[in-house]
C-alpha cells in the first residue's frame, strides 16, 4: 500500500488513478508511457514514483483497487440476491453487467491487462483475479440454498462446474458492454440471460431433488 499516495485529497488519487488506467487500458504494461500518464493525472513524474517507486508497483496498485472497487459494489447487490444457487448467479452475473457499465474504465483497465503478453503482468493480474474469485466463491457457497441438491452429489463440485459456465460466459458478455449504450446494453443483457438459461436449465434437471 503507497502510504505517501493515500495521503493525498481524494480528487488527486481519483486523477492519478484514472490517467495511469486510461493509458494501461489503451497500450498495455509494456507500452505504456509514464509521460502520457502523468500528463493525464496532471503531475510530475517526480511526483508519480515518489508514489509508488515503479511502473510495476503502480500497475499492481491499480489491479488491487479495481478489483476492490468492483467486487465492493457487487456485495452491495448480493445483499438482496436468491438463495437459489441458479437464480443468485443470473442475478450475480446482471449485477456484473451493470457494474460494468457503470465502470467502463476499470474493465478496459482489467481486459487489457489480463490479455497483456508481458509473462510477469500477466502472471500478476491472474494472481489478483483468482484471489477474488475464490472470495466471490466462498461467499456463494456459504449463502445458497444446498438442500435442493440431490444427496449423491457434492454440492461444493456442482457449484464449481455451475460457477465455471456462468463465469466463462459472463466473460464473454462483459466485453460488449464497454462499448455499448444503455438501449443496446439491455438487449445484450437479455441475450446474454437467454444463453445462461439454457445451461441452467440442463444442470437443474441433473442435480435438483
Amino acid at each position: 500500500m503507497p502510504e505517501k499516495f493515500e495521503k493525498l485529497s481524494q480528487e488527486k488519487k481519483d486523477n492519478i488513478i484514472k490517467g495511469a488506467m486510461k493509458e494501461f487500458a489503451e497500450n498495455g504494461f509494456e507500452k505504456a508511457s509514464t509521460n502520457k500518464i502523468i500528463k493525464n493525472a496532471k503531475i510530475s513524474k517526480g511526483l508519480l514514483f515518489h508514489y509508488f517507486g515503479t511502473k510495476k508497483k503502480l500497475f499492481q496498485y491499480l489491479i488491487t483497487y479495481a478489483l476492490k472497487t468492483i467486487y465492493g459494489k457487487l456485495q452491495i447487490e448480493v445483499a438482496f440476491f436468491s438463495n437459489d444457487v441458479f437464480e443468485r448467479l443470473m442475478q450475480q452475473s446482471i449485477a456484473k453487467m451493470k457494474i460494468a457499465s457503470e465502470e467502463p474504465l476499470l474493465y478496459a483497465f482489467l481486459l487489457k491487462a489480463y490479455s497483456d503478453d508481458v509473462e510477469i503482468i500477466k502472471s500478476l493480474a491472474s494472481e489478483k483475479l483468482n484471489i477474488s474469485k475464490e472470495k466471490e466463491f466462498e461467499i456463494l457457497y456459504s449463502q445458497i440454498d444446498k438442500s435442493k441438491f440431490r444427496e449423491e452429489f457434492d454440492a461444493r463440485k456442482i457449484l464449481k462446474l455451475i460457477y465455471m459456465i456462468i463465469d466463462s460466459i459472463s466473460e464473454k458478455y462483459s466485453k460488449d458492454f464497454l462499448t455499448l449504450g444503455p438501449d443496446e446494453s439491455l438487449k445484450k443483457m437479455k441475450e446474454m440471460t437467454d444463453e445462461v438459461y439454457v445451461y441452467f436449465d440442463m444442470i437443474k434437471k441433473g442435480i435438483y431433488k
